[in-house]
């Protein structure tokens, strides 16, 4: 499609509603009047719904003919008669007729770059609001300013959220179209980009956030917003569209009143970080995701544009864990399931591929302990060794991961146990190691794994950071191994019989850390409790292989690029580092994944791994020898 110059742009004005297809109109109605949305308007083929706000209707549901389900675009008010001449004047536009809706007006259709539908509206007269349907505003008490002074705050239970307009929607192309379709909409439209995510590893744009532009006038954080995926590999796919809700209270009394009413919450309630909104988003009746939200950021022509990795901590600044399904935007997917909370178009880290198929079932039979299990490079072990044919015993230290370490054993392929345990703690080690016992009777492998990783320089360390690592990383591991001593399983006479005369035996194998050796600043703490197990890795695989039949090696990763890796640093810091990383790594990528740590342990825990004994093996790139 050819591109219109820039002085040429249509002009917008403020979005106005999207439209969906749904093949059960009357179900679309029952959500979306629960979810806070009014009828205004009822035809045999599409339903229009208002809020409470100027418009005289934020959403059209219409009924599709193949009974299959379709998002069919956002349409948006352009600020006069000859923007709307301009569109008219666009290829594949159509002529400018009467708008048959409320409010009428005129309107003509174009298409975007990828052949999508966009209505531009004008002359539509704006809704008389009511003012018995205005909320009132909410004042709140903070600890310095106390403006509400002899009134209550007294909302109003069991009932929809009060839905004010259509905030922004967004949906997903492909990853290479990605800046295609940004450059058309930024190009047709006074539309600009407000802020980006970009991919940790490949460090891809990977979503877009858009404004309407209006110079010195503040505007919505958002009002459009384009994501890229591989997933995606012709057309869109709608992500969700959001509508304004008029206070926080509000939002929250109509989750729950949905939440009795038997709807499907996707994720939420929670805040944003960009946006800065509170949100909730939900499972419409077609399966559409589509959000509440209350308290969005205000930008103009002067707000900076942040550009931040796609990781949790940039999805939220509190909430839920984030839900897979909020990315597939399937229904399936949501029971459960917490998977990396990254977008799903090159995974950072904790989803570890399947292992190729000649070493499926080569550990059948055998059970396999793994500490700090609940997510990262635990998870990513357990998902190795279980693709093998491990049984896993799974590890979490506190009651508040139970669901996240559950989330990981839903997807094992073999048996599995969740064992609540802080390895920290005086009984921890042996409860882990007693509950494993009691479900398989012997440990044949025992990954140490929990840690934790303070990052500070000794001015700014304190004896608490320090007992702690400690207690965990060295303490923890030296209680867990010896609690399990006997519980593994020797070596056996080999049959028929090889040169050494036996097979089998355990397997004992610690995640250290290259920085044991090699340790960078501010890693003081962190590189002693390394260097401790370092230093007993040494003693160990001399003195229990002949008694307790068993090998014991380390791996030693470099950076991993996992969520609690990257949370230690701002977006500013990561981009450094990660430079850094590229450059100095001889091998390509900078950092290792879960999956490379994952496949070196499970190199090692394998039956033919028997003769490897006391190797500190380093997972770094080769950045370590630098």
């Amino acid at each position: 499609m050819t591109q219109p110059p820039q002085d040429s742009r249509i002009l917008l004005d403020r979005l106005s509603h999207c439209r969906y297809g749904h093949p059960d109109l009357q179900k679309a109605k029952e959500f979306f009047t629960d979810f806070g949305l009014v009828p205004v308007l009822e035809r045999d083929d599409k339903i229009f719904f208002r809020g409470f706000g100027k418009d005289q209707f934020c959403y059209v549901a219409e009924k599709t003919s193949d009974g299959k389900r379709k998002f069919k675009g956002g349409s948006w008010i352009v600020q006069s008669m000859a923007d709307l001449e301009k569109a008219a004047n666009l290829p594949e536009s159509t002529p400018i007729r009467d708008y048959d809706a409320p409010g009428g007006g005129k309107f003509v259709i174009i298409k975007d770059v990828m052949g999508e539908e966009v209505t531009l509206i004008y002359g539509q007269e704006d809704r008389l609001v009511e003012p018995r349907e205005v909320p009132k505003p909410v004042m709140w008490n903070t600890w310095e300013d106390k403006r509400r002074l002899g009134e209550f705050q007294r909302p109003e239970r069991d009932q929809p959220s009060k839905v004010h307009k259509l905030g922004h929607y967004g949906f997903e192309v492909n990853i290479d179209k990605l800046h295609e379709v940004f450059d058309w909409y930024s190009k047709v439209f006074n539309l600009k980009k407000t802020d980006t995510l970009f991919h940790t590893e490949s460090n891809k744009t990977i979503m877009i956030f858009i404004h309407i532009d209006k110079g010195k006038e503040f505007v919505d954080h958002h009002n459009i917003f384009i994501a890229g995926s591989h997933e995606v590999k012709e057309g869109i796919k709608a992500h969700h569209s959001s509508w304004e809700v008029d206070d926080v209270d509000s939002q929250v009394v109509g989750h729950h009143y949905m939440i009795r009413k038997g709807y499907i919450n996707v994720f939420g309630v929670g805040r944003h970080v960009l946006g800065s909104q509170i949100f909730d988003y939900w499972f419409d009746s077609s399966g559409f995701i589509v959000e509440h939200y209350a308290d969005g950021d205000l930008v103009n022509e002067d707000s900076p544009n942040a550009d931040e990795p796609a990781v949790a901590a940039t999805v939220s600044s509190w909430g839920p864990d984030i839900p897979k399904a909020f990315f597939t935007k399937k229904i399936e997917d949501l029971p459960g399931v917490k998977d990396t909370p990254t977008f799903p178009l090159e995974n950072m880290s904790g989803t570890v591929r399947k292992a190729s198929s000649p070493l499926e079932g080569t550990m059948a039979g055998r059970t396999a302990v793994i500490s700090g299990s609940s997510k990262g490079i635990g998870a990513g072990i357990a998902t190795e060794l279980s693709i093998r044919g491990a049984n896993i015993v799974l590890n979490y230290p506190f009651p508040s991961l139970e669901i996240e370490c559950r989330a990981v054993g839903d997807k094992l392929q073999t048996d599995w146990i969740a064992v609540c345990a802080d390895l920290a703690s005086d009984d921890g080690p042996e409860k882990l190691v007693r509950e494993a016992v009691a479900k398989f009777g012997h440990i044949h492998i025992l990954v140490s794994n929990a840690g934790y990783v303070p990052m500070a320089p000794l001015w700014a360390s304190d004896l608490e950071m320090w007992d702690r690592a400690m207690d965990l990383n060295a303490r923890g591991a030296f209680a867990m191994v010896k609690a399990a001593l006997p519980h593994l399983t020797p070596y056996e006479p080999a049959n028929p019989p090889n040169m050494s005369g036996t097979v089998g035996g355990s397997r004992i194998i610690i995640v250290g850390s290259a920085a044991s050796r090699v340790p960078k600043v501010s890693q003081g703490i962190y590189a002693a409790t390394k260097g401790a197990l370092d230093a007993i890795l040494r003693v160990w695989a001399k003195e229990l292989p002949p008694k307790y039949g068993c090998t014991v090696n380390m791996v030693a990763p470099g950076p991993v690029l996992t969520e609690t890796f990257i949370e230690h640093f701002t977006t500013d810091e990561w981009k450094g580092i990660k430079e850094l990383l590229m450059n100095d790594t001889p091998v390509e990528g900078g950092a290792a994944s879960v999956e490379d740590v994952a496949w070196a342990v499970a190199f090692l825990a394998e039956e033919r791994s028997r003769f490897i004994n006391g190797e500190y093996m380093v997972l770094s790139g080769g950045v370590s020898m630098i």
